[in-house]
């Protein structure tokens, strides 16, 4: 409903848009997590996650452009910074905690982002 009323699509065409943003966002997390290893490599990760999470503030402020277009390339830029903090907080939380609880801390994480992804 979102979709038709911004941007204007059909609703013969509803499904597909609908379906290439969730494509455009699983293809960005793909990415990221691919890449987020080199981010941890060269910067280190936690610079790596500010200045990814400053990248995520621009990028969310492009969510305002009503474009169809934008729109699914805000889609995929969004979930590449997701993807690279799935690397970068893994491997910041093994940095910080000490060694005999470092298993519980990434257990915690992923049990966080899993909680996020069902609410």
């Amino acid at each position: 409903l979102f979709i038709q009323q911004i941007y204007g699509v059909d609703k013969e065409d509803y499904s597909t848009y609908h379906g290439l943003l969730n494509l455009y966002w699983c293809l960005g997390c793909m990415f990221g997590s691919l890449f987020g290893g080199w981010v941890a490599k060269s910067i280190g990760p936690f610079r790596g996650m500010i200045y990814v999470e400053v990248l995520r503030m621009v990028i969310l402020g492009m969510y305002c452009i009503p474009d169809l277009v934008t729109i699914q390339i805000t889609r995929a830029l969004c979930g590449l910074t997701i993807g690279i903090f799935t690397v970068l907080c893994p491997l910041a939380t093994t940095q910080v905690l000490p060694q005999s609880i470092q298993a519980f801390g990434g257990i915690m994480f992923f049990a966080a982002n899993t909680g996020a992804i069902l609410l």
